[in-house]
């Protein structure tokens, strides 16, 4: 392997590290945050890291492609503990998988700035078919992209040995997002 091919694949390796797309994230102005039942009592946790690459035209969403990577190791899981716990093999195993990823297969408008985005999202190495509900809202030259859906941690092998209980760990993990998309090539003034 000569070493263009190897710079190629090292490159392939690291998702998302430049901003591709026509749109890129605001992190500065974006969330993207879950809430977790342990022991019964809600718990508010959020991802600090995260990489698109989306290329959206209004007047085409059905071309539109998304494709968002989050940096496990970058949780707050809401607890110190929880947060140190939450990298571990037994949860996102953030050293053999730093990465989870989504990306779109398709896009349905539903009228209103609301769209069902579906695609695959990819955890610990299992992937599964999920179904977005969005709402993309025009903010000046910005737009705004907000969703809720609930995450089934047990499909991803989130939380196993005696994490797998659910009444010790709620299963069902409601996730939102609300994610400023900036022009990632402005006019020119």
């Amino acid at each position: 392997m000569n070493r263009i091919q190897l710079l190629m694949l090292g490159l392939s390796l690291l998702p998302g590290l430049v901003q591709a797309g026509n749109w890129r994230i605001d992190q500065a102005q974006s969330r993207l945050g879950f809430q977790y039942r342990a022991m019964g009592a809600p718990v508010d946790g959020e991802f600090h890291r995260y990489l698109a690459d989306i290329q959206w035209d209004a007047n085409q969403p059905a071309s539109a492609h998304i494709r968002l990577d989050v940096d496990t190791g970058s949780i707050d899981a809401g607890l110190p503990d929880a947060t140190a716990e939450a990298a571990k093999n037994e949860f996102f195993d953030s050293r053999r998988y730093p990465w989870a990823r989504f990306v779109s297969t398709a896009v349905q408008p539903q009228g209103k700035g609301r769209y069902l985005l579906q695609g695959t999202l990819t955890i610990k190495g299992i992937t599964r078919p999920v179904s977005l509900p969005i709402l993309l809202q025009a903010d000046g030259p910005a737009q705004q992209l907000k969703g809720t859906f609930v995450l089934k941690r047990l499909d991803f092998g989130i939380g196993q040995g005696q994490w797998a209980d659910p009444s010790a760990l709620a299963n069902e993990v409601p996730v939102a997002f609300s994610l400023r998309l900036m022009p990632a090539n402005p006019p020119p003034r």
